[in-house]
């Protein structure tokens, strides 16, 4: 109950970005009720999971992972107070640290520790998808920014314990959009992909995931560019609409090696978290949220490291670019292909 309250709350605060009621309440009453379904889901991660339970811990768990996404504190930070321009988490004297009981960086981080690291036998890696390492990093080795990712893995480690895929799961229903979500993904090659897209990450025709720690994240996010329908940030999956079964590939591929690049706030790898969060923000409301805040600080870091030399070409995809249009980035824009 607590962790439903909870992100009620925190689609309210996507709703109205400018709020009647003062920030810090508000965030102290989202807080409150994350705190609560924290506790009390660690209580039940202690004891063997039930049968008649299995849908309650991965409902929760799937809402927990959306709380550290969208980040509590993070929706009125402004850019320089964002990952990865700024250095460090905000000390308490800073403003938008005393608008909740905890910032946005340790909410992810408490979330994170809940669930149990994933082991072989228990997490739930799909077929032709997790070539990379997908050794899950130790708390303390992330930036505080991206503990969202280790919640994410935290999740998908409760897979197989809670088989949200069986018959009788109220998550059943759900089959069509994971199959999306784990569809194998290119080999080799780089068809689908933007030539520019191909040329600034050094990817061709002989190009795999051995040669390169770019290469499936590109494929996933060029999959997703190259979609064309749309819905209002809602994460629905009707018919002809993108879903979270489009939009969650990237994610699960922000491991290994991209997942050290991005960690080290390296250009290109930036570039294309910033890409995906400018396309799947306008498909799921929990996405948009922090992609608000953290796309245009991802952009002006770029600006500011990205000026000169090869990198500078990582600027034509940011805004005021010959890329900057998102649909410039579609195999049906450079192709012949209707």
């Amino acid at each position: 109950m607590h962790a439903s309250i909870a992100v009620a709350l925190a689609y309210d605060r996507h709703l109205n970005p400018n709020p009647s009621r003062r920030r810090s309440e508000l965030l102290a009453e989202e807080c409150f009720h994350g705190s609560r379904s924290i506790a009390l889901f660690n209580e039940v991660l202690q004891h063997p999971i039930k049968a008649q339970h299995k849908d309650a811990v991965w409902g929760t768990a799937a809402f927990l992972a959306i709380l550290a996404f969208s980040a509590p504190a993070g929706t009125w930070l402004t850019s320089e107070e964002s990952w990865p321009l700024k250095t460090s988490t905000p000390s308490s004297s800073s403003p938008s640290s005393s608008l909740s009981p905890s910032s946005a960086a340790s909410w992810s981080s408490d979330i994170s520790r809940v669930f149990p690291t994933p082991s072989a036998d228990q997490s739930y890696q799909p077929p032709d998808v997790s070539h990379q390492s997908a050794s899950r990093n130790s708390p303390g080795t992330e930036p505080d920014d991206l503990q969202w990712l280790l919640v994410k893995e935290g999740k998908m480690s409760l897979w197989a314990i809670t088989d949200p895929l069986r018959e009788d799961s109220i998550f059943h229903v759900m089959m069509p959009v994971y199959a999306t979500m784990f569809s194998p993904l290119p080999k080799s090659g780089i068809q689908g992909i933007h030539p520019a897209l191909a040329a600034l990450y050094e990817l061709d025709s002989d190009s795999n995931n051995d040669g390169s720690p770019y290469f499936l994240p590109l494929h996933a996010l060029s999959r997703l560019l190259n979609l064309r329908s749309e819905n209002s940030t809602n994460g629905n999956s009707g018919s002809g609409q993108i879903s979270i079964g489009h939009t969650e590939p990237f994610m699960n591929l922000i491991q290994g090696a991209f997942r050290a690049l991005l960690v080290a706030r390296e250009p290109r790898a930036l570039l294309l978290l910033y890409l995906w969060y400018r396309r799947a923000g306008k498909v799921v409301w929990w996405i948009d949220l922090r992609a608000r805040v953290e796309g245009p600080a991802i952009c002006e870091y770029l600006r500011r490291c990205c000026g000169h030399g090869p990198s500078r070409r990582v600027l034509d995809f940011l805004p005021g670019g010959c890329f900057a249009d998102e649909r410039s980035l579609r195999a049906s824009f450079w192709t012949s292909e209707s």
